[in-house]
C-alpha cells in the first residue's frame, strides 16, 4: 500500500511539473526534490536487495551529471536537469534506456508539435490565457516529455510497476 501511493504521488508530481512547465516554462525546485525524496524513500520500502537500489542511485547520479553538463551549456532548462536524474531515481536500471528513449522521442514531437502552435497563438495566448510555452522564441516545456517519458516505462520501473498492476 505504501509503494503504492509513493508511486502515485511520483506521477501526479510529474504530471503537476508537465502543467507548470506549460504555463510558466518552470518545473519549482520543491517539485523535483520531492519526486527524488519519495524516490528514495520508495527504495527503502521496496524490498530491492541493496545492490539494486545502488544502481538507481548510480543511474541518477550520473544522469545529473550529464544532465548539468547540458544545463551549462544551454541545452537543457535547470528544472528540465534536475527533473530527469529524480525520475531516474524511480525507474531505475531496468527502465532506464527505455526512459531516456520513450522522453527523447515525446521531446521531438513536443517541438514539431509547438512550431504550428505558436504560430495560431500569437503573444502566447489560448483562451484568453497566455502560456509561456507559446511565445515565440521560448524554449520547449520539456517536463512534459519526461512525464510521458515515466508513463511509457512505469511497466519497466520496479518501484512503479505497482501501478501497472
Amino acid at each position: 500500500m505504501i509503494s503504492l501511493a509513493l508511486a502515485a504521488a511520483c506521477v501526479a508530481l510529474c504530471f503537476f511539473a508537465a502543467i507548470k512547465d506549460i504555463t510558466t516554462l518552470t518545473i519549482p525546485n520543491w517539485v523535483n526534490a520531492s519526486i527524488a525524496g519519495l524516490g528514495l524513500v520508495a527504495l527503502i520500502f521496496s524490498g530491492l536487495p541493496l545492490m539494486t537500489m545502488g544502481w538507481h542511485l548510480l543511474i541518477a547520479l550520473i544522469a545529473l551529471a550529464i544532465c548539468m553538463a547540458l544545463f551549462f551549456t544551454g541545452v537543457f532548462g535547470g528544472g528540465d536537469a534536475k527533473m530527469i536524474p529524480a525520475v531516474l531515481i524511480w525507474v531505475g536500471p531496468a527502465g532506464a534506456l527505455s526512459f531516456i528513449l520513450w522522453t527523447a522521442i515525446f521531446g521531438g514531437v513536443l517541438a514539431v508539435l509547438l512550431l504550428p502552435i505558436r504560430s495560431v497563438a500569437p503573444g502566447g495566448y489560448v483562451a484568453g490565457r497566455q502560456f509561456a510555452s507559446l511565445q515565440a522564441g521560448a524554449g520547449a516545456p520539456y517536463a512534459v516529455a519526461i512525464a510521458a517519458g515515466l508513463f511509457f516505462t512505469i511497466g519497466q520501473a520496479p518501484l512503479l510497476a505497482v501501478i501497472a498492476g
